[in-house]
């Protein structure tokens, strides 16, 4: 399963200049890959123009060989197969734990979206949390909560926006380790946003340094970073 970003141009309603400019991806199947950049140089865009929260104005994406967007097409995000970890996490804090990874599951049989519910619960070590709810844990323990709700629908493509802002640096290293064993478990391809090199260097198999809306250097992590 290959993503393609070729020559994205694109500006916010009412902005003065482009927010990207000319940005093109390539990645594959089972790709980590951590787009490093200090605020406001365009990574979260990149995220929402996948996910189809946003359209650009000139240049095209292209999943598995199938164009989503480009001046002519614009795949809903609801047919992209693209799942999102937003920063804030956006549980429903009414729901349990087991409600929010079932939202969005769709024309599931009641079985069905119960086998989902517990697979990926397990798969992200949360398999007794499921009658919970959000204030009930902890910032960790959401994260996956989240991770588990995008992974459940079993998109191609899993989108992350600065996965690790909300947690304490003494928690980082250990989800960190846990979301890497779990995309390397489902070769699942992913993309997540940071601006910390630590989370790129920890996690990503390739690194997209991105400064003003353009792509300045891409490679292997220690050949970007250092």
């Amino acid at each position: 399963m290959s993503i393609v970003m070729k020559a994205i141009f694109f500006k916010y309603r009412n902005a003065k200049e482009d927010v990207l400019k000319g940005v093109s991806i390539t990645m594959e199947q089972g790709d980590i890959i951590a787009i490093l950049g200090d605020s406001g140089s365009g990574k979260s865009t990149i995220l929402r123009l996948i996910a189809g929260l946003e359209m650009p104005y000139k240049g095209s994406i292209t999943i598995n060989n199938r164009v989503i967007v480009n001046e002519r097409t614009f795949i809903p995000p609801e047919k992209r197969e693209v799942g999102m970890v937003f920063q804030d996490y956006a549980l429903f804090p009414h729901m349990t734990v087991e409600k929010n990874v079932q939202f969005g599951l769709g024309k599931m049989s009641r079985k069905e979206k119960t086998y989902k519910v517990n697979t990926v619960l397990g798969l992200v070590g949360l398999d007794h949390y499921g009658k919970r709810y959000p204030h009930e844990l902890s910032g960790g323990q959401q994260q996956r909560v989240a991770l588990a709700r995008a992974l459940a629908p079993m998109p191609n493509l899993l989108l992350l926006d600065e996965p690790f802002s909300n947690l304490d640096a003494g928690l980082k290293e250990g989800i960190r380790n846990q979301l890497k064993a779990i995309f390397k478990k489902t070769n699942l391809t992913s993309i997540f946003v940071t601006h910390d090199r630590e989370d790129a260097l920890a996690i990503a198999d390739k690194v997209i340094l991105l400064s003003d809306g353009k792509v300045i250097k891409s490679g292997i992590p220690n050949s970007v970073i250092y």
